[in-house]
């Protein structure tokens, strides 16, 4: 198995994420854990993947830890900041989060292609996965916002 046949998505799309994050909010967060049993979906950024792995790449956290994040991103006081903002802020990270891994991995045999981003609102949504299925997860904070990257693939 060649160096491109070992990329690991977890830490692709992690490092995509913290260095969105970083450059549009000046906010620095890590990977904290591989695993959580902590309720992160209040709100998900969610879209699909094509190519030689085909899969969902969700971004969830609870309302308030992506309002901070979103005010960070937009320069408004947290209480000021709508739930549309949220939302378009939401989508908008997805974009540069998936671009940014594509980026990362275009010349390897993970290249892929994806949907346009949404949102899926609630905290009592599940993810029922099917046999067969990888489940990557991290989670990502900084002791003031935490959120939860999963891929299923």
């Amino acid at each position: 198995m060649g160096a491109r046949d070992s990329i690991d998505l977890g830490v692709v799309f992690a490092e995509a994420l913290t260095e969105v994050i970083s450059i549009t909010a000046g906010l620095t967060v890590a990977v904290e854990s591989e695993e959580s049993d902590k309720n992160f979906y209040g709100m998900t950024g969610m879209v699909s993947i094509f190519g030689k792995t085909n899969g969902v790449v969700f971004i969830s956290a609870m309302e308030q830890d992506l309002r901070v994040l979103c005010s960070a991103i937009i320069g408004a006081p947290v209480g000021e900041v709508t739930k549309e903002d949220i939302e378009d802020m939401l989508c908008e990270l997805m974009n540069m989060t998936v671009s940014s891994a594509r980026l990362c991995i275009a010349d390897s045999d993970r290249a892929f292609s994806f949907s346009m981003p949404y949102v899926m609102l609630g905290e009592r949504m599940s993810i029922i996965l099917k046999n067969k299925t990888r489940n990557i997860t991290r989670v990502l904070g900084n002791g003031e916002i935490s959120l939860q990257l999963k891929i299923i693939c």
